[in-house]
């Protein structure tokens, strides 16, 4: 359940049910890994954290992030939070081939994660559904989730521990440009300025004083949120054909939260790769545009996606931003110093 378990979680179990299984086989002694600091552990740490002034640095950061107002809000009207029951869901997928350019070949043209290129790719299909014109800089609010288990205390380990330690917080992302790879690195950019990748923004919304939380409540909320879950097929150990290899099982777990719960979002995005394909789920209210309107910004997300694909396969394609040289604690650099040395370097 969503209360005591979140996708890392499930990784640290199969590996350990693993182990015991080969272990029993071959009818040698139980032995797992020792365990990491306790959920009851973290939970103490985040509440003093949630109070703290380094904490607090951070509210001017998540205040403009939401005081900034997004020029595509895709959902004008005000929309009620139905139940579960009414949310209806639109599913594309890339092909073997393309998820495993996007996932081993993509990230060498400028430095970057998945969720980069993924969210590029959606800034861009939510312009062209809004049609909104090149001439106009875009902006997209959303909820990113994330998977909360960030190096924050020295004295707690979290690798093995099992629990829910998901984030969700906003994201401002802005493209103003039809080429691919400034576009691309806008987004890195902006994704590599949160700080801690957004646990603090839940602690300072929900833990701190009522005036705080007024502030950050008050203002307005995303319309949308974006979560990739990852890898689900990855093997989980190496295994010999004596061994077991867990697989994923093709019965339907039945629904992971009741029907007759409100949504939180008009629209949610679910990405992760199973058996090599990268799928997306685009999990719509029954109070939004028919599911075949939404099956039209799902395509054309498919399509912006595979542009940024095929842009980053050119050999000839290569750039830096800041963040690539942020250990280099002197560097004030901004992105037109990089694009100087950048050219200087390929003169000679």
């Amino acid at each position: 359940h969503h209360l005591v378990i979140d996708g890392v979680s499930w990784r640290i179990l199969l590996q350990d049910f693993q182990t015991v299984y080969q272990q029993l086989s071959l009818q040698q002694p139980l032995q797992l890994p020792a365990k990491t600091s306790a959920f009851q552990t973290w939970a103490q740490k985040l509440q003093t954290y949630a109070t703290s002034a380094e904490l607090e640095q951070e509210t001017g950061f998540w205040l403009e992030m939401l005081e900034q107002p997004p020029t595509m809000t895709p959902f004008s009207t005000a929309i009620a939070q139905p139940a579960m029951a009414s949310a209806s869901t639109v599913r594309v997928k890339l092909t073997q081939a393309e998820t495993q350019t996007l996932l081993q070949e993509v990230p060498a043209a400028y430095n970057t994660q998945i969720n980069d290129v993924l969210l590029t790719a959606l800034v861009q299909a939510f312009r062209e559904w809004t049609n909104q014109p090149w001439a106009e800089h875009a902006s997209l609010l959303i909820d990113l989730e994330g998977h909360g288990r960030e190096d924050l205390f020295p004295d707690v380990t979290i690798s093995r521990t099992v629990g829910w330690f998901t984030a969700v917080y906003p994201v401002h992302l802005t493209v103003d440009t039809s080429d691919p790879g400034l576009a691309l690195m806008n987004v890195k950019e902006r994704l590599r300025q949160i700080p801690n990748h957004g646990i603090g923004y839940g602690l300072l919304r929900y833990g701190r004083e009522q005036r705080a939380i007024a502030q950050l409540q008050s203002l307005q909320q995303p319309q949308v949120k974006f979560n990739y879950l990852g890898q689900f097929d990855q093997k989980i150990d190496q295994c010999t054909k004596d061994e077991i290899n867990l697989v994923t099982a093709q019965e339907s777990c039945g629904e992971n939260r009741s029907l007759l719960g409100p949504r939180d979002h008009p629209l949610e995005i679910i990405g992760y790769v199973s058996e090599g394909t990268l799928h997306l789920e685009w999990i719509c209210s029954g109070s939004l545009p028919p599911s075949k309107t939404i099956e039209t910004l799902a395509q054309s997300f498919l399509s912006s996606l595979r542009s940024l694909i095929q842009h980053c396969q050119d050999p000839n394609t290569k750039g830096y931003t800041p963040s690539d040289f942020s250990e280099f604690q002197w560097s004030n650099w901004k992105q037109a110093d990089l694009d100087k040395i950048q050219a200087a370097i390929g003169e000679n």
